[in-house]
């Protein structure tokens, strides 16, 4: 009696992690099959410093299976590979307010940091 109840306990913690695991990834995708397309903001760093920012609208932001990184499409249809310490927010209701508090940002264009450009 012991042991089947062990048993059970054991086998309800597993599903249980299972289920939250299955659960994040469907929210992180969009859906429990298949990614869905939706807006996104990737922000890249280098040494702590904002290197660049991307808002993506109505995109799918995946992990590359060949790397740490993430593939995408930007809005003027070029594939993008970004990787080291990036971080991928998709946009929905909870946190739409997100959004607003980033700017596109692409050091190579800029004279000044993001730090220097944006924040005050």
């Amino acid at each position: 009696m012991k042991k089947s109840v062990s048993v059970v306990l054991c086998v309800v913690v597993l599903l249980t992690v299972g289920c939250a695991q299955m659960f994040n990834k469907a929210d992180s995708k969009g859906g429990l099959f298949w990614s869905t397309t939706a807006d996104y903001v990737v922000v890249v760093r280098s040494g702590g410093v904002i290197c660049d920012v991307y808002k993506l609208k109505n995109v799918i932001v995946q992990s590359d299976t060949n790397s740490d990184g993430w593939i995408f499409k930007d809005e003027s249809g070029n594939s993008v590979l970004v990787s080291g310490d990036v971080m991928s927010i998709r946009i929905n209701g909870s946190n739409s307010a997100l959004w607003d508090k980033f700017k596109e940002y692409h050091d190579y264009l800029e004279s000044q940091t993001y730090q220097e450009k944006f924040v005050q």
